[in-house]
């Protein structure tokens, strides 16, 4: 009984692999837009992005226009993905250098992973200090 239920834990792993649903044939994808504007590009080589989005808006319609980013648009508070509190609160003195680096000295969001590096310092402290008064309370002399 051991050994199938071992063999088992080593082989559905392998049989599960065995069809990859994110592989993609290369019948299913369509590079046909792509190639027009490769081709649209390299025949003019002075083409800048909005004359080619005013030229040939057909071929622009799907993609995205990356140009007015910066490298603090992630760490907006408005933003879903990690604000600048939690990189702090979950990561601490590492989670400020990671937005201090990241957002190029951002004050306001530096200041919100400063914020969050210290709510996690007072709620492990906290947390610390119930459980050395419990193991206190709980000693019979």
């Amino acid at each position: 009984m051991k050994h199938l239920f071992l063999s088992l834990i080593i082989l559905i792993p392998v049989l599960s692999f065995g069809n990859n649903p994110l592989e993609l044939d290369e019948s299913e994808i369509d590079l046909s837009k792509a190639e027009k504007l490769e081709s649209l590009i390299l025949n003019e080589p002075n083409l800048d992005y909005q004359t080619l989005k005013e030229s040939a808006p057909e071929l622009m319609d799907n993609f995205v226009d990356h140009t007015e980013d910066n490298s603090a648009a992630f760490l907006d508070s408005s933003d879903t993905i990690i604000p600048p509190f939690w990189w702090g609160f979950c990561l601490g003195i590492w989670g400020i250098l990671i937005v201090l680096i990241l957002t190029d000295k951002n004050k306001v969001a530096v200041k919100k992973a400063f914020v969050g590096c210290l709510v996690m310092g007072i709620s492990v402290l906290a947390v610390y200090g119930i459980i050395i008064l419990i193991g206190l309370a709980s000693v019979s002399y």
